[in-house]
């Protein structure tokens, strides 16, 4: 019967290794790229939208219509309803 055992060296850091080079890799290249450039996400979500639907997007328009989708109206109500200092309840 052969020993299953084999000679050759672990293999179990080499993957680690790999990465930790490709992260210093990454590290370079991102500090060797140039100066910052600050941006607008409103911007970014505006260009995202047209190259999805061809069309434009008011952003805050879209950010209250999700707002408003999502509020509890009824519970809004009773919070303004409630006797002075009484806790609002869930």
């Amino acid at each position: 019967m052969k020993n299953s055992q084999s000679t050759d060296p672990p293999r179990l850091s080499e993957e680690p290794e790999q990465k930790a080079s490709a992260l210093r890799q990454a590290l370079v290249e991102g500090e060797t790229s140039g100066a910052p450039v600050p941006f607008a996400m409103a911007s970014i979500i505006e260009e995202a939208h047209q190259e999805t639907t061809g069309g434009s997007v008011d952003v805050a328009q879209a950010v209250r219509d999700v707002r408003r989708k999502r509020a509890d109206f009824d519970a809004f109500d009773r919070l303004m309803q409630r006797q002075g200092g009484e806790p609002p309840h869930r």
